[in-house]
């Protein structure tokens, strides 16, 4: 029901922080900031908030170092996984309607292109969507401390590699025009940690892009033991995630982490 999606986007608009992965060298701070926009492991208070230039595209959480990436799959693997029908959106429920005229027709990738989009980045800390924060050597981020910080970066160690295979493996048979390609989703979690539902609240106007993260959700879980305070009246916790695929000028792409954005 878009009604009550939108009521319920409107409802934790106010509580909208993203995730901001343990950041070991920057100093602990007294109090948490009044304008920070992430949560981490501790306060964190700078003079003046950046990005790093240099990201990796799965960093683990708590240090920023050479990541440990999902290998790309044989040529075989990828055939097989095209021969294999992926269920139907309708099939798992999920009301979400794309348009095909807003998938640009193209050529098709080379499987050498795709293999080198999919190798590791070295090193490098947590990429951000936020493009209107500078450019620095490291992330320099206000942060509050959260007692939920382990269970949302439980989630992100889950979903990431996960997100990051399918994109590879299920990617549009045809070029995609360059951009920005974001698909958020709601996913509902029940009291025990397992997820109950999947909502798409924005689509990215690509099947193959919003396809890939819901299905990502569907294989992974549960979460167990989830902070009481997030659970609402009726026993449910609802956590919004974007997805970003970007394309460049010449028809490479990118995953960027998935972001938390409540």
């Amino acid at each position: 029901d878009p009604a009550k999606l939108e009521a319920l986007r409107q409802q934790w608009k106010q509580k909208e922080q993203s995730l901001l992965l343990s950041q070991k060298d920057a100093p602990r701070a007294d109090a948490a900031p009044q304008d920070a926009r992430y949560i981490s492991d501790k306060n964190i208070r700078v003079e003046k908030e950046m990005r790093a230039r240099k990201t990796a595209p799965l960093p683990h959480v708590g240090a920023p170092a050479t990541p440990s990436m999902p290998q790309p799959a044989a040529p075989e693997a990828r055939t097989e996984t095209k021969k294999s029908h992926s269920p139907k959106l309708s099939q798992l429920g999920v009301p979400l309607q794309l348009q095909k005229e807003a998938l640009p027709q193209f050529g098709r990738k080379s499987t050498k292109a795709r293999r080198n989009e999919s190798q590791p980045t070295p090193g490098g800390d947590q990429a951000l969507a936020d493009s209107q924060l500078p450019l620095g050597s490291q992330n320099l981020l206000n942060a509050q401390e959260s007692v939920y910080y382990s269970f949302y970066s439980r989630i992100y160690e889950a979903i990431s590699p996960v997100w990051h295979t399918r994109i590879h493996q299920a990617a549009p048979d045809h070029r995609v025009l360059p951009g920005n390609y974001t698909t958020q989703l709601d996913v509902v979690f029940d009291k025990n940690g397992t997820i109950k539902a999947v909502h798409p609240v924005m689509s990215s106007h690509v099947n193959e892009f919003d396809q890939a993260a819901i299905l990502a959700w569907r294989t992974v879980g549960p979460f167990p033991n989830p902070p009481r305070g997030l659970l609402n009246e009726s026993g449910e916790v609802h956590t919004g995630w974007t997805f970003t695929v970007q394309i460049n000028n010449t028809y490479n792409y990118q995953t960027l982490p998935p972001e938390k954005v409540y």
